[in-house]
């Protein structure tokens, strides 16, 4: 489930700034998307992106590892009901 959690994707962005071009959709014209595009906002852009992506996979990495702690758990205890 954390798995889930972790590529389900962050549509408000980080903080909720935006960080793709998934914003572009929200102008009401073609000034305000010219507006937009019009800043150059490349490296604020690639930090939030960046940030984004190392907060999901430090997300990932724990999932990993439960999903690892679970499987331990369940063959532990296939192995105790055997023997038991």
């Amino acid at each position: 489930m954390l798995g889930i959690l972790v590529i389900r994707p962050t549509l408000a962005g980080l903080n909720g700034k935006p960080t793709s071009f998934l914003e572009w959709g929200t102008c009401e014209s073609d000034e305000d998307l010219h507006e937009k595009l019009a800043a150059d906002q490349r490296g604020e852009r690639i930090r939030r992106l960046s940030q984004l992506c190392r907060s999901k996979m430090v997300r990932l990495q724990g999932s990993a590892l439960l999903s690892l702690v679970a499987l331990a758990a369940i063959a532990a205890a296939g192995i105790t009901a055997q023997v038991g």
